[in-house]
């Protein structure tokens, strides 16, 4: 006995049914349909990482954005001013670091790796979809740490004499503050 429901073939208690096309489009709808509600938070066995959204909104991709822009300015403003206070303190013959020569510099050392480091993170999914913290935090170091190399080649090769202190102490400060910063923007906007 064979009851209908929805239009599709339901077999009765006990009864042995053939697997017919119609079985397996309802079989397949259903686990699209529990597929969805498990990505929509509706399953029961929901984790903490469920709370993160999978996929953010303009307006949390904004905020992700700005709290790299901010945390790679910091990091730079930090940078300058412990590098200042290092030389300072260390090497008090050395001539000190003044923004009026670094200015020429800051757009090619701080500016393009910023803007590439946010694309390869955009391109990765950082601000569009959410990762677990340490699995972005792999891939940012990745990314970070190519740029940080790019940018001592390119002194390096150009013979400038920017400060190699200011270089590193903004990338370790980079390092530091970009995953921060990204960390309390992404459970502020939960």
């Amino acid at each position: 006995m064979v009851t209908t429901v929805d239009g599709f073939e339901q077999p009765e208690v006990g009864e042995k049914v053939k697997k017919s096309k119609v079985s397996e489009r309802q079989y397949a709808v259903e686990k699209l349909l529990e597929s969805l509600r498990t990505e929509e938070g509706e399953s029961a066995e929901s984790t903490s990482d469920s709370r993160l959204f999978k996929h953010a909104s303009a307006e949390k991709m904004f905020y992700h954005v700005a709290s790299d822009l901010f945390s790679f300015a910091l990091s730079v403003v930090l940078a300058y001013l412990v590098s200042r206070g290092i030389k300072a303190t260390f090497y008090p013959w050395m001539p000190p670091i003044t923004l009026e020569n670094a200015w020429q510099f800051i757009p090619v050392l701080f500016g393009a790796p910023m803007v590439l480091i946010m694309i390869a993170s955009r391109l990765n999914g950082h601000y569009s979809r959410f990762k677990g913290f340490w699995e972005e935090l792999g891939e940012f170091l990745q990314i970070g740490f190519t740029m940080a190399m790019l940018s001592v080649a390119y002194l390096f090769f150009a013979k400038s004499d920017f400060s190699r202190l200011w270089i590193i102490t903004s990338w370790a400060f980079v390092f530091a503050l970009v995953p921060l910063g990204r960390y309390l923007s992404k459970h502020y906007l939960m």
